[in-house]
């Protein structure tokens, strides 16, 4: 994908149902995606040899406590192979499932873009300014170098509860607006749920 007009009238928004796929993580847990059961979040990077996908995970780690508190479970998706992948979350234990897919099958079935203009954008350069600050530094490169980020939430009913897709490489779903989406979620299963006399 190469982020064109005809593309981005294919991305998944709300109300959508969610994509007919399951998410394998690297330790072998499994979400379906047309039926998670309970409110999920999941977002999509680039590589775990990327800097500013490494400063993501470390900003979604120390949020993780917010997203427990609410009973959500949240899966990142990275195009890097099994074996790299788990490497780099033995390193860094932050707290949510990571999922490999080196051959962007689930980046295709989300609809979420690689595009050279936000690559080549300057919030990617302010990004990884940002990042390389922070002391990540960038290890091996693997997938679409031009992959773009993205964010969901889904309903227990596999339906997009919220999206969001990056327009540069550090453009990630805002984690207030993830939490949010995830609060309206609960509360609307609340409000249909009827009271036991």
């Amino acid at each position: 994908m190469t982020g064109t007009g005809q593309e981005r009238r294919m991305r998944l928004r709300v109300g959508d149902r969610a994509p007919d796929v399951a998410l394998e993580d690297v330790d072998g847990g499994r979400l379906e995606c047309t039926r998670p059961g309970t409110p999920a979040v999941v977002l999509f990077t680039r590589y775990a040899g990327c800097p500013v996908c490494q400063l993501r995970v470390a900003q979604l780690s120390s949020a993780m406590p917010e997203f427990r508190a609410r009973s959500c479970g949240v899966w990142m998706v990275f195009q890097s192979t099994p074996e790299h992948l788990r490497a780099a979350m033995a390193e860094w234990k932050p707290g949510f499932a990571a999922v490999a897919d080196p051959t962007a099958r689930l980046y295709d079935a989300f609809a979420v873009e690689a595009s050279v203009t936000g690559y080549l954008a300057p919030g990617s350069l302010l990004a990884l300014v940002r990042a390389m600050m922070a002391g990540k530094r960038h290890g091996r490169f693997e997938g679409r170098e031009t992959q773009l980020p993205a964010g969901f939430v889904l309903d227990p009913a596999g339906r997009i509860a919220f999206s969001h897709h990056g327009r540069s490489i550090g453009d990630d779903a805002p984690i207030p607006a993830l939490l949010a989406a995830i609060d309206s979620v609960n509360e609307g299963a609340r409000t249909r749920t009827p009271s036991v006399p």
